[in-house]
């Protein structure tokens, strides 16, 4: 009902009459305005009781750390594709392009009258000097009788096997052409560039050899991720996933299994400005 409420965050710039500024680039495209559900700014008048938001970053470019003004942990408990096991508290939540993030916050710890803002805090040096996101007024005072359990469904992790396919997918920039490429190639529309099997489980290794981050999305599959540079995913990757973030100079593994359909289907930077410049591949999943 009314305790469970998206968030869409973008940024955007304007013209003097309103109108949207674009700026077409093979470079992150960021804009000067904030927008939560379309508004810049918005406040959100919020009883002292526990509100579950679900977050998307449709943002073209920009990744979000997402942080409350508090000092209060953000509960994550979903991700992409799902519940997490487990609810996850979080000083701050990494949210790069297409990546969502299901965040319960519990406004009874604040007296009515207290002003909670959502921000982008990239320096974790200073907590107060956070971009502002949104506003939450705690107006009343109501009755709660929902809970957060300590645990939800066990998520069954893909464990590797002697034999499975594993593929590489090097993520870089073509200076000559000014492009986006993937192994070397842009995007070709009569370019399938791999081929898995129904039923197969693959991993698929992201190496980021640009001084950018991609947030890589699969169609069709969702997929768990290994690693990064080795080390384990931090609890908030730890559910089902569709986009993954690559940081500069990163190498993160993940796991997927192909179910369902077969046919064609894309994979590619999910930052519109590096898949509008040719950061995509094609897969055919055949029988």
């Amino acid at each position: 009902g009314e305790y469970d409420v998206p968030l869409v965050l973008q940024d955007r710039t304007f013209r003097r009459d309103g109108s949207f500024k674009f700026r077409d680039s093979h470079d992150d495209v960021l804009g000067e305005v904030f927008l939560v559900n379309g508004r810049p700014m918005p406040v959100l008048e919020v009883a002292n009781r526990k509100y579950r938001f679900r977050i998307l970053n449709a943002s073209n470019s920009r990744g979000y750390q997402l942080a409350l003004s508090t000092g209060e942990p953000l509960i994550q408990v979903a991700s992409d594709q799902g519940l997490l096991s487990a609810p996850t508290p979080s000083a701050k939540i990494p949210l790069w392009t297409a990546e969502r993030a299901d965040v319960v916050v519990d406004f009874s710890k604040y007296p009515v009258g207290t002003r909670v803002v959502l921000g982008d805090r990239q320096d974790d040096a200073d907590p107060a000097g956070a971009a502002p996101l949104m506003a939450f007024d705690v107006t009343r005072e109501e009755a709660d009788d929902s809970s957060l359990p300590a645990m939800f469904r066990p998520i069954q992790r893909i464990l590797p096997v002697p034999g499975t396919i594993e593929r590489e997918f090097a993520l870089e920039f073509d200076f000559d052409r000014q492009l986006w490429q993937i192994n070397g190639k842009v995007f070709d529309p009569n370019r399938i560039d791999v081929k898995p099997r129904l039923g197969d489980t693959e991993i698929w290794t992201f190496r980021n050899l640009s001084n950018v981050t991609h947030p890589m999305h699969v169609h069709l599959v969702r997929f768990q991720v290994l690693d990064r540079d080795g080390l384990p995913p931090s609890p908030n990757e730890m559910g089902w996933k569709d986009t993954v973030r690559v940081g500069q100079g990163e190498v993160v593994r993940v796991a997927m299994t192909f179910e369902g359909h077969t046919g064609r289907y894309m994979f590619h930077c999910h930052n519109l400005a590096h898949e509008d410049h040719s950061m995509m591949g094609q897969m055919k999943v055949v029988d």
